[in-house]
């Protein structure tokens, strides 16, 4: 069996944007697509789940880390 090669190739930014002298605001965005597009039509979905948990964890970790407002 040949082995597949799985190029993956992706675009993070993250911004921080003042909001006061003592807070901020952060976005973040991620676009990633695999290279192969019959690997990209069946494993992007299972990367979009992951990438969207990624998201949930960060912010929840933001959350804690800013405390109760």
């Amino acid at each position: 069996m040949a082995a597949v090669k799985m190029e993956l190739y992706g675009d993070e930014v993250y911004c921080f944007t003042p909001k006061g002298e003592e807070t901020c605001e952060v976005s973040f965005a991620i676009a990633f697509a695999f290279k192969n597009p019959l690997l990209n039509a069946v494993a992007g979905g299972a990367f979009q789940t992951a990438m969207l948990r990624m998201s949930a964890a960060f912010e929840a970790r933001a959350r804690g880390l800013s405390g109760p407002k």
